[in-house]
């Protein structure tokens, strides 16, 4: 599926206002398809130039908020099978999943990673998948000293626990 964007009520002030909005709504004008929360505002996103191309309302999209307690018992399991997916309670945990190859990005999200752990040392990204390029990007976790903020830790078959565990979800941008 190509990449879409979820829209919220205030994106449209936030683009304006913000220091970085000018530069995020060009970007946002450039995705294949903005989703909105009502027609309403898939009116006024397609009056300004997104591509709108369906409305799904908000009731329909995120999952509802998982207790502390859910993501520490999915945390724990995933800890119990694969030492490297262990964690503090305290970690920020985020979860990027895909085929390892080129199309996909993984190496330029390993990259900036490194921008978050010199924030907050205790952060987590796992890249879950397979692929070509898993060497390679095993490799540069080393070079960049990534090697125990960043984990590739495989394939799920069902990624529920991994889900359930993490605090983001990350889409590298091709």
């Amino acid at each position: 599926l190509p990449p879409a964007l979820l829209a919220g009520e205030d994106d449209l002030d936030w683009h304006g206002n913000a220091a970085a909005g000018r530069r995020a709504a060009h970007r946002c004008q450039q995705a294949r398809a903005v989703v909105a929360p009502s027609q309403a505002l898939a009116d006024i996103l397609t009056r300004s130039g997104y591509p709108v191309h369906a409305v799904i309302p908000r009731a329909a999209l995120p999952p509802p908020c998982l207790s502390a307690d859910v993501k520490a018992a999915a945390r724990a399991a995933l800890a119990a099978v694969n030492y490297d997916l262990a964690t503090t309670p305290s970690s920020i945990v985020a979860l990027a999943a895909g085929r390892l190859d080129e199309t996909h990005h993984f190496g330029d999200l390993i990259r900036a990673w490194r921008i978050v752990t010199a924030r907050r040392p205790e952060a987590k990204l796992w890249i879950a998948g397979d692929g070509p390029s898993r060497v390679r990007l095993y490799h540069q976790l080393s070079d960049l000293d990534q090697r125990f903020r960043v984990m590739l830790p495989g394939t799920f078959e069902r990624p529920d626990e991994l889900l359930q565990a993490c605090d983001l979800v990350l889409v590298p941008a091709m």
